[in-house]
């Protein structure tokens, strides 16, 4: 019995793809990865989707038909991935896809209507309709309507997954965006969780925009390596207010913009390349250990685990060594989960709980009222609640 896992970041580099073993986790409450895929954005495709990112750019009609069109994608995607694997549609319980998110405001506005809202493209009934199986999706929702802000959502899995009864352990998260989850020692203890700041965003933006898309991404963090570091200008960034609001609190695509980034590259005229990814390196290292010292009690952590892209960023990963002295720096890897597909299978693992209709969130990282289900479900082919239980009673 498995389950398909689907996730597309803030960092619209791409699609991952894994499959879970759901029987071997039933039983012994450990996860088993049978196989993984990222499907790389084309250039084309990444600009089409990072246009319905911002108002200046995005349109009703296109971000319609964007929805529809990622939703057929990903089943296409998925259908592929199952075929390359060998993997029996029929042993497949369900598809969970996070979907990718093209606006998310956890604060509301002023107006009657402006409430804390969040949107994710990619229709399930899409990809249902295209891979004729079940399919969890739009979770961060749930979360919102219960008065939470849909986000960090993976504090769930890290509170479950990655607890340790002899050391305080921070799991930071460094994929488009930046979020730690405080696992304490003692499980009395309240788990804090919340987004740090910019993850990958920031480097990825600049290096595409000053190579005209030739380059992607700062591979193992080669270019800033070679880079000098503008520490005056790391401070002034430091003043923005989204570093000093109280938690829980989120943030994504929607501070760190393209007028964003341009500011920070203006305001590094006159720097090469390698010293602007690495001011920005440096930057985003920053912003977690002042969200550590601010924010969590540091006293009391232990080890740090690193795991999404900045995890393979061996430049990032020598600044946070330096930034945390006294504390195990290590990718998540040395826990026994895949750092590069963490996210993707803590989906897959919460559209289970939605099957069973278990909650799925943690209300002290979010912000909730309460525990509720995160995740909707579409099926094309009958009542996916039956489906489910005759998969689990064939186990």
């Amino acid at each position: 019995m498995y389950a398909i896992g689907v996730m597309s970041g803030t960092s619209l580099d791409g699609l991952d793809i894994v499959c879970i073993d759901l029987h071997v986790y039933e039983q012994q409450q450990s996860i088993q990865l049978i196989a993984s895929k990222t499907v790389d954005y084309d250039v084309t495709f990444k600009n089409q989707l990072s246009e319905q990112c911002h108002n200046n750019s995005a349109t009703l009609a296109n971000i319609t038909m964007m929805n529809a069109y990622l939703g057929k994608f990903i089943g296409e995607q998925v259908v592929q991935f199952l075929h390359e694997n060998k993997i029996s549609p029929q042993k497949v319980a369900f598809i969970s896809s996070h979907g990718q998110t093209i606006f998310h405001e956890p604060l509301g506005g002023e107006l009657e209507f402006e409430i804390p809202s969040t949107l994710q493209i990619g229709d399930i009934s899409y990809i249902s309709e295209v891979t004729r199986l079940p399919v969890v999706g739009d979770f961060r929702t749930g979360d919102m309507a219960a008065g939470g802000q849909g986000a960090p959502l993976l504090s769930y899995f890290d509170a479950n997954f990655l607890h340790a009864a002899d050391v305080g352990r921070a799991i930071q998260n460094i994929g488009g965006i930046g979020n730690v989850t405080y696992v304490p020692s003692d499980k009395q203890q309240a788990v804090i969780s919340f987004d740090t700041g910019p993850g990958n965003v920031l480097i990825d933006s600049t290096i595409q925009k000053l190579t005209d898309g030739q380059k992607k991404f700062d591979h193992h963090g080669e270019m800033a390596s070679e880079g000098n570091i503008y520490y005056e200008a790391i401070q002034e960034w430091m003043n923005h207010s989204y570093y000093s609001i109280p938690l829980p609190k989120t943030t994504g695509r929607e501070l760190y913009t393209v007028s964003y980034v341009n500011d920070l590259i203006e305001k590094l005229h006159g720097a090469s390349l390698e010293d602007m990814l690495a001011t920005l390196t440096a930057y985003t290292v920053e912003t977690i250990k002042h969200s550590y010292e601010k924010y969590l009690p540091l006293n009391q952590i232990d080890e740090i685990y690193i795991n999404g892209g900045g995890s393979l960023n061996a430049f990032m990963m020598t600044l946070l060594a330096q930034a945390f002295p006294t504390k195990k720096v290590l990718p998540l890897e040395v826990l026994g989960v895949p750092a590069v597909w963490k996210e993707a299978i803590a989906f897959a693992l919460f559209g289970y709980q939605t099957m069973l209709g278990l909650p799925n969130q943690l209300p002290s990282a979010t912000g909730a009222t309460r525990e509720i289900v995160m995740g909707k479900v579409a099926y094309c082919d009958g009542n996916p609640y039956v489906r489910f239980e005759q998969l689990r009673g064939e186990m």
